[in-house]
């Protein structure tokens, strides 16, 4: 088995700098063409992918269009592939969630957040579903088009460090992390190829004021 996760292109709320998680944000420009660019580059992806997965937010099914077109399968919906929810924080700026909610950055994935989903509920569906997937696909190869938080869920997992580790995992948009093996013993075997996409990348960066990784890593996706 392989299973293929890609971060979605960059958003309009990873433009603006927004708090994300269920909140349903298009694609920028920019965005749809680090989407066309990284359909182009894993259609060529050898073996192929033969099935392709999406989280049902805007942003990561803009993003799975241009691959299904490429490699001619079907985008298949996937409500549990959805970003951690951030309750009352979404749509907001990060210093407004601790200037109007009181919650500070070291306290967010913590159920304290107005509706905010809880770790362990977010841990139980992204396991659950992408080991499901992982099953489904033992003999061949996949890809899941989803966000930061669940691959970073997916990778801490797999790499048995704790639950509360993956808002450290730096996953720039678009980005691509491969696993093989099975739910039980998964293998990581890349993280953050970005391929030929490096460029866009940092134009993504360059025009939403680029912060650094260290700055980047827990901030919601």
């Amino acid at each position: 088995m392989t299973l293929v996760l890609v971060r979605h292109a960059q958003s309009r709320g990873n433009a603006a700098g927004t708090v994300q998680g269920w909140r349903d944000e298009p694609l920028t420009a920019l965005g749809r063409r680090q989407a066309s660019a990284l359909a182009e580059r894993l259609s060529l992806r050898r073996p192929p992918i033969t099935a392709l997965y999406s989280s049902t937010l805007a942003r990561a099914r803009e993003t799975a269009a241009p691959l299904a077109r490429a490699i001619g399968v079907e985008v298949v919906a996937e409500p549990d592939l959805r970003e951690y929810g951030y309750g009352a924080a979404e749509g907001l700026r990060w210093a407004e969630v601790e200037e109007r909610l009181g919650v500070g950055r070291a306290r967010w994935r913590g159920g304290t957040l107005p509706g905010e989903e809880g770790p362990e509920a977010f841990g139980r569906r992204v396991l659950r579903r992408v080991g499901e997937l992982a099953g489904r696909h033992r003999g061949d190869h996949a890809a899941a088009v989803t966000h930061g938080g669940v691959i970073g869920a997916v990778l801490a997992h797999a790499l048995g460090v704790a639950n509360d580790a993956w808002p450290r995992l730096y996953l720039p948009n678009c980005s691509v992390a491969v696993l093989g093996g099975a739910p039980d013993g998964y293998e990581l075997l890349s993280l953050n190829d970005d391929g030929d996409l490096s460029a866009l990348i940092a134009s993504a960066g360059a025009r939403g004021g680029r912060r650094s990784a260290r700055e980047t890593r827990g901030a919601p996706r």
